[in-house]
C-alpha cells in the first residue's frame, strides 16, 4: 500500500528499534519510579462530604412515590409503619440518614445482626498507626513511591538506580534494576519504554521509567542490596529529595496516579 521509502514505513522502523544511549555509560544512569498505585478512593473534603449529601436530599425528595397500595396491604402493621416514617421523612431535616435508621431498627432482629457483612474496615491501617514505611499498606488513598538508601554511605534518599551501558537498552535495565532489588518473582509491570523524566546537569544524567507495584499482590518484600528502603506520598518524596531534583519530578510525582 505504501511504498519502500515511505514516511510511515521509516517511522515505524524507528520506533521498532530499542532505546539504546551512546554517551559513555558512567555518565547515564536509569532510574525508577515504582508506583504502588491507590487501593482506596480519595477523602473527601468537607465541602466535597455536604455537595454529596445535598444530592442525596435532593435524590430522595424528587424520588417517584413508592406505591404501598400495591406492595403492603391495607390496614396491616407495614403499611401503618411506612405511613408513620413517611410522614417523618416529611419534616426531617436528614432524610436519608432518618431512612437508613428506620429500615435497620424495624425488623425483630439486633440491627448489627443484620449488618454484619456491611461492615468496613478503618482507613488508617496499623502500618499507618506505627509509622511503618517500608510496608505498602499505608497511606491506601495515595500513591506510594519506592525510595531507597544505598550501601555506599551516602545518607541521601533517592529513586532506585543503575548505570546504563552501551550495549543495552534503557528499559532492560530498569528491568533488572527491579529484579535485583525485590527478585525474580516481583509483581510489577513497566508502564513504558521510554524515560517520563530525567534529572542531573551536565554530563551525568538519570533518566526515570515509570513502573507499577501491582496491589492484589503487594506484600512486603524485603528490598536487597540496599541499606534502607522506603514507601514514601509525594510529599514525602518532596521533603527526601534535593529541592534541584524535585523541581524536575514534579511534574511527575502526583499524589494520585
Amino acid at each position: 500500500m505504501f511504498p519502500l521509502g515511505s514516511v510511515r514505513n521509516r517511522c515505524l522502523h524507528a520506533l521498532s528499534r530499542p532505546t539504546r544511549f551512546a554517551l559513555g555509560s558512567r555518565f547515564i544512569h536509569c532510574g525508577i519510579l515504582l508506583i504502588r498505585p491507590p487501593v482506596l478512593n480519595k477523602t473527601p473534603s468537607p465541602l466535597e462530604e455536604a455537595i454529596y449529601a445535598y444530592n442525596r436530599e435532593l435524590q430522595l425528595q424528587m424520588s417517584q412515590d413508592f406505591a404501598h397500595e400495591f406492595f403492603l396491604k391495607k390496614g396491616s402493621l407495614a403499611e401503618k409503619t411506612w405511613l408513620e416514617t413517611k410522614k417523618k421523612l416529611q419534616h426531617a431535616e436528614n432524610a436519608s440518614q432518618l431512612l437508613h435508621q428506620e429500615t435497620s431498627g424495624n425488623s425483630g432482629t439486633d440491627s448489627s445482626e443484620n449488618n454484619q457483612f456491611l461492615v468496613t474496615q478503618p482507613r488508617k491501617t496499623p502500618d499507618d498507626l506505627s509509622g511503618n514505611t517500608r510496608s505498602v499498606r499505608r497511606q491506601l488513598d495515595q500513591s506510594l513511591y519506592l525510595m531507597v538508601k544505598k550501601n555506599t554511605g551516602e545518607q541521601q534518599w533517592q529513586f532506585p538506580t543503575a548505570p546504563v551501558t552501551e550495549k543495552t537498552s534503557l528499559h532492560k535495565v530498569a528491568t533488572q534494576l527491579i529484579t535485583s532489588l525485590a527478585g525474580s518473582d516481583a509483581p510489577y509491570w513497566l508502564v513504558a519504554r521510554h524515560p517520563v523524566a530525567s534529572t542531573g546537569t551536565g554530563d551525568e544524567k538519570i533518566f526515570y521509567l515509570r513502573a507499577r507495584w501491582l496491589q492484589d499482590y503487594a506484600d512486603n518484600i524485603e528490598m536487597k542490596g540496599v541499606e534502607d528502603w522506603a514507601w514514601c506520598t509525594a510529599n514525602e518524596v518532596a521533603e527526601r529529595v534535593s529541592p534541584s531534583a524535585w523541581t524536575r519530578l514534579q511534574n511527575t510525582v502526583f499524589e494520585r496516579v
